[in-house]
């Protein structure tokens, strides 16, 4: 069998699984490198009946092009399925030779969860699709006693008893259940899956339990629920209830503490019974449970962190001591300062501290504030610091600066108070942030003027570069179409200044942070760019006005590279990586970004990559190969001994120093040219190499330039080998990490999806080398069949695709209405908004309405402007 696959490629790309009737339906598409399909079979494996399988011919199969077929078959319940069964779904395809191919059924699971919608239930049983570890379909049933219940009157606790680390539990069911039950059911309620079994021991007031922490503490995580379930005569499942009438034990504050975690054994809003597991911070709410805490006030200033509050209880006076830790996130780093406290009547409590984080010591980058209290009689309670939203503002008027450090107070997502300290960008200056407002000011005086020139934007990363697709359609703008409005913003510093040195290019270039660029980021109608928006200014100035203008602006995302290869776990389709119009590069890249990515079909635009107008095989009487490989995020800021003996470095080293790959290379001439990620440059000189290997500097060459100069590209997971791809030129994938990469940053593609040799170590390395130097770098036959699939156009028209597709998005917004257009504008609020907290803070409106004589016009001002700031944008 396994000569057959390596003979045909086969790829079963699952588009659609649901329910109709009493049958289930699957569809979907499939691509084979033979000449034809004569037959196809469904077959169904039972997993549990080892022997049993069933063969379906009903499968309704269409030819739609050379190599592509699309597919439907439906499943019959009645006919095969069980209570208990788990069929797995198989292919047998007859080629046109005779030759019989196996082909499981494989769906990414983001992709699986989007299609499913509703099981089939009957009232004896339940049938559902789900995917294995393998991401593998597989269809399932389910029969009533095996579905999970809700709770039940019958099935209360009588007795709580805490002993050292263990919880015995008693309860007194029904007497034609007292011969059936033999087991407690611990439920992860986060994973919905049992953990462990607890012996039920018979006594004369009915059934007890002992749960011993000490055992299930590896079995379980901080911030999960433990479910308690007991299995009933008739094989259902239901939760255990708490009596009414006892103490619960979060009131008689008898937690259990296993080492790091905490057990809080407590009643849910049902009554029914729950363990919640967590530390002494994040179960803050349950230690308050009869406490209220408000804040009164709040400032920053000069590096101190000033806040009132006050703790509302009848209770207030068993409360002895209150005191502020901040913590540094995932770390048990603490400092502490003391609270002074007032107690006014008999149900509040006012605390006051000051923190300066100038005179405390450190460490990057989140700290977190808490509340601790101290109880009289010896216990204490820890709760999250907050601060309301609409006062966020007004902490962080500025941040504090401190050498080249910055203290910045931000909020969490449920308005938890936290502090971030980190090294401050050469920009981050008191002198900077006034050049910043007066270039706003200018914007907002010249207005009408900016408006007119609809200025197009276009940058790269971190306004460094100019070699990626952000360059290549400014440069189709400038040269070819001759457009005046469009402008490149790059650092002075740059080295990749010089590509920027032409005539047409060099006209319309805008220094990064200079009055122009200010002015016309603000003034700007679309951005342009291969990064995100965020790119084009100081990406971690948190506090800057521009950043949220900057959020509110029309973005066409070109992208760094086609998406496919690897998954993109950061990517979230909010406000600051929000795409207006997403360039793909086929249907099959447009599939991956939608049902991933959250990106909406109508932003989506197949045009192609604009750098790929300019590819040119240049490696024609040549022998070269390029290895550039990818980053791994677990490699970030390591020193140089960690990086040595990292996996990464010793198998590329391993590589570079082989002495049989060595001799082939020198045996046949062949170059080989070594270039590293830019994020690992400062490792460059740890790697030693022989005369027929070269490491290349990115800041010497253009990735491009050397894409087209080489004849072949051994990378692992890196978007530059499409371009490789689009030259009609080899690749060969070096995946030995690939458990590790896919675990963290998940996958779009199979194995046998990849355009390219994937190979797991060295020695198989060489022999994929071995074959294309012997073949003179031929693409093989295999991975040219789906280049249509994946690569729509090729004609060099790329960039004039994105410009096509950028006007007919223009005509769009102006069809909208004038009303419309101020709602959605983010410009307009923030002009807004500045101005009120401008004239705020410098005391204006009063001085104003002093000289006139009558408070009256300050509070009517005052009014005015608060209606006028809480319009609501889209």
């Amino acid at each position: 069998m396994n000569e057959k696959i390596q003979d045909y490629r086969l790829i079963n790309r699952v588009t659609k699984v649901f329910f109709i009737k009493n049958t289930a339906e699957v569809s979907g598409e499939l691509f084979t490198n033979s000449d034809g399909i004569e037959d196809i079979y469904l077959e169904l494996k039972h997993n549990i009946l080892s022997n049993t399988s069933y063969l379906e011919r009903e499968v309704s199969l269409n030819k739609v092009s050379k190599g592509k077929y699309r597919y439907k078959f439906k499943v019959d319940f009645e006919k095969h399925l069980i209570i208990g069964a788990d069929f797995e779904f198989f292919f047998k395809i007859q080629l046109s030779d005779n030759k019989i191919l196996t082909k499981n059924f494989k769906l990414r699971p983001s992709k699986f969860r989007k299609m499913m919608g509703f099981d089939y239930k009957t009232d004896e049983k339940r049938i559902f699709f789900a995917l294995d570890g393998k991401n593998q379909l597989h269809l399932k049933t389910q029969g009533e006693e095996e579905i999970i219940l809700g709770p039940s009157s019958k099935d209360r606790i009588q007795n709580l008893e805490r002993i050292d680390k263990k919880l015995r539990i008693q309860f007194n069911p029904s007497i034609k259940e007292r011969f059936e039950l033999k087991y407690l059911f611990l439920v992860d309620r986060n994973k919905k899956s049992i953990f462990k079994e607890i012996p039920l021991e018979k006594i004369s007031a009915g059934f007890r339990a002992e749960i011993d922490f000490l055992e299930i503490e590896k079995e379980i995580e901080i911030n999960d629920i433990i479910d308690l379930y007991l299995k009933s005569y008739d094989g259902k499942y239901r939760k255990l209830i708490q009596n009414k009438n006892k103490k619960s034990f979060f009131e008689e504050n008898k937690e259990i503490e296993v080492k790091e975690k905490i057990f809080l054994p407590c009643r849910a809003k049902n009554q029914t019974f729950c363990i919640r597991v967590g530390n002494k911070y994040n179960l803050g709410n349950y230690y308050f449970k009869n406490y209220s805490m408000l804040k009164k006030r709040i400032s920053f200033k000069k590096g101190i962190l000033n806040y009132t509050g006050e703790i509302r209880s009848k209770l207030v006076n068993n409360i002895s001591q209150v005191n502020v830790i901040l913590k540094k996130s995932d770390s048990e780093i603490e400092h502490k300062v003391s609270a002074t406290t007032k107690v006014k009547g008999n149900k509040f409590l006012e605390f006051k501290f000051s923190f300066d984080l100038k005179k405390t010591l450190l460490e990057p980058v989140y700290w977190s504030f808490f509340l601790e209290v101290e109880f009289e009689d010896g216990k204490k309670a820890w709760k999250r610091l907050n601060c309301e939203a609409e006062n966020y503002k007004k902490i962080l008027a500025e941040p504090y600066y401190q050498d080249d450090y910055l203290y910045f107070p931000f909020l969490t997502g449920k308005n938890g108070l936290s502090i971030m300290y980190r090294l401050r960008d050469p920009y981050e200056k008191k002198t900077l942030r006034i050049k910043e407002y007066i270039a706003f000011i200018i914007f907002v005086i010249f207005y009408p003027y900016f408006k007119y020139k609809k200025s197009w934007i276009t940058f790269e990363k971190a306004c460094n570069r100019a070699q990626d697709n952000g360059y290549y359609f400014y440069k189709y703008c400038r040269e070819t179409l001759k457009k005046k409005n469009v402008y490149f913003i790059i650092r002075k510093d740059s080295y990749e200044l010089k590509n920027l040195e032409s005539k047409h290019l060099k006209k319309n270039v805008i220094y990064f942070y200079s009055f122009k660029h200010l002015i016309y980021l603000l003034s700007c109608e679309f951005l342009v760019s291969s990064e995100s928006k965020i790119n084009s200014y100081i990406a971690r100035s948190q506090w800057s006005i521009f950043r949220k203008i900057l959020l509110g602006k029309k973005i066409i995302f070109l992208q760094h590279g086609v998406i496919g290869t690897t998954g993109l776990p950061v990517f979230k389709n909010t406000l600051e990586n929000k795409m207006d119009i997403f360039c793909v590069s086929s249907e099959f890249e447009k599939n991956i970004v939608r049902d991933n990515l959250g990106v909406p079909e109508e932003n989506l635009k197949i045009t192609g990559l604009t750098r790929w107008d300019h590819l040119e095989d240049k490696s024609k009487n040549k022998k070269n190969i390029l290895i550039m490989p990818t980053w791994r995020n677990w490699l970030d800021n390591m020193d140089e001994d960690s990086f040595k003996s990292s996996e990464y470095f010793k198998k590329y080293h391993e590589m570079l120093n082989d002495n049989e790959l060595i001799k082939m290379l020198k045996d046949n001439n062949v170059c080989v040219q070594f270039f590293l990620h830019p994020r690992f440059l400062d490792y460059t000189h740890l790697f030693q190499v022989n005369n027929y290997i070269e490491i290349v500097d990115s800041k010497e060459k253009k990735v491009n330039e050397l894409l087209m100069e080489s004849n072949m590209l051994i990378t692992d997971y890196s978007s530059v080998a499409w371009e490789m791809y689009y030259q009609n030129k080899p690749v060969i994938f070096y995946q030995f990490d690939s458990q590790r990469m896919f675990d963290l940053r998940g996958r779009y593609m199979e194995d046998n999806e990849f355009f390219g040799d994937i190979v797991r170590d060295i020695e198989g390395l060489k022999n994929e080398l071995a074959y294309y130097i012997e073949n003179d770098f031929a693409e093989k036959e295999e991975f040219i069949l789906f280049k249509d699939n994946y690569l729509k156009y090729r004609d060099k028209n790329n960039s004039k695709r994105v410009y096509e597709e950028i006007i007919n998005y223009r005509e769009t917004i102006k069809r909208k209405k004038l009303k419309d257009r101020i709602k959605e504008s983010i410009i307009l609020k923030e002009i807004i908004k500045e101005s009120w907290w401008f004239l705020k803070r410098r005391k204006l409106l009063y001085l104003l309405s002093f000289k006139c004589r009558n408070f009256k016009l300050y509070q009517n001002l005052r009014n005015k402007i608060s209606c006028l700031k809480k319009i609501k944008v889209k």
